[in-house]
């Protein structure tokens, strides 16, 4: 289980796009108390208390998703949002350098990705 969040939706392969998809949803739920899965991965951690940034990075995906032509059946339900929680995105638990070298490695090409 991870986010690759900040590396852009786009520069994810179909694989990892989909599985941070799904991925962000298994966490949003057991966040929300709707489950207990992933209650103690680094990664569901890492998100508490950023559902409403969790939202945006699910939004980057689907987004990509559409545009790449496939299916999006999944809205991002508002029982997922914590009110109280922040907008910002929670720090990753390693360097933009490093996830962009994981990721290069495991799709087996060069990613570019621009600064925001």
């Amino acid at each position: 289980m991870r986010s690759w969040h900040p590396i852009p939706a786009s520069s994810l392969d179909n694989k990892r796009l989909l599985a941070e998809h799904n991925e962000l949803l298994i966490m949003a739920r057991t966040i929300a108390g709707i489950s207990k899965g992933w209650s103690n991965h680094p990664e569901t951690k890492r998100w508490r208390g950023h559902s409403k940034a969790m939202k945006k990075r699910h939004d980057e995906v689907a987004e990509e998703m559409l545009k790449r032509g496939m299916k999006h059946k999944s809205p991002w339900p508002e029982e997922f949002v914590i009110p109280s929680d922040t907008e910002s995105f929670p720090e990753p638990h390693e360097s933009l350098d490093v996830m962009i070298a994981r990721l290069e490695a495991k799709i087996g090409k060069s990613i570019c990705v621009l600064s925001s």
